[in-house]
């Protein structure tokens, strides 16, 4: 069976929302596209009294980072790993886009008040900034009745 989109790329963090995009993205993914598991580790800021300064992610962290992405990228078939390495995760998801070409990207917003005003913003630029389609993936146990 052919898919609509045959490759598939999924931005993830910690979140249990990212982890359900995770699978939805796998569910997608499973007629033979190819999946690509992105997530962002970002430097740490180092700000001197005149100007800033950029440390970049220790080698411990990276390495973190990559077995933990390896691990979940591992039990879906045809996934890749990409660990990317910038200082805004909605800029650095939409430049890979632009150089691998998926034909879908998936994503899911933060919940919580706190969690959407320092993360929010990443869904926002990557809807408006990416080349291909995005899904926006909500946790289907965080949605509430309307019926009262």
């Amino acid at each position: 069976m052919s898919t609509p989109y045959p490759h598939v790329a999924v931005a993830i963090d910690h979140s249990e929302a990212s982890l359900a995009a995770l699978r939805l993205a796998g569910r997608l993914a499973a007629d033979g596209a190819h999946l690509s598991v992105l997530h962002v580790v970002a430097p740490i800021p180092k700000y001197h009294a005149i100007a800033g300064q950029v440390i970049p992610v220790s080698p411990g962290a990276r390495h973190a980072a990559e077995l933990w992405l390896t691990g979940l990228a591992s039990e879906l078939p045809g996934a890749d790993a990409v660990l990317i390495e910038g200082t805004h995760a909605g800029d650095e998801i939409v430049r890979w886009s632009e150089e691998n070409h998926p034909d879908l990207i998936v994503l899911a917003p933060h919940e919580g008040l706190l969690s959407r005003a320092l993360a929010g913003s990443i869904v926002s630029f990557v809807l408006q900034h990416a080349p291909v389609p995005v899904l926006v993936v909500r946790q289907s146990h965080h949605r509430k009745s309307r019926s009262g």
